[in-house]
């Protein structure tokens, strides 16, 4: 379950956190590590609250 967030706000958050990680990999941080952290951002920011 998701909580209510507009989609526009989704979508410039959530391209703003994959546009960042894939910078990080570009650098060359093992992808693995940006994947997980956007995942987990992700999850925790679009979460239903506890």
């Amino acid at each position: 379950m998701f909580r209510p967030i507009g989609p526009k706000v989704v979508a410039t958050n959530l391209f703003t956190v994959v546009h960042g990680a894939a910078d990080v990999i570009a650098a060359g941080d093992p992808p693995k590590r940006g994947l997980e952290a956007v995942r987990d951002l992700t999850r925790q920011w679009l979460g239903s609250p506890a």
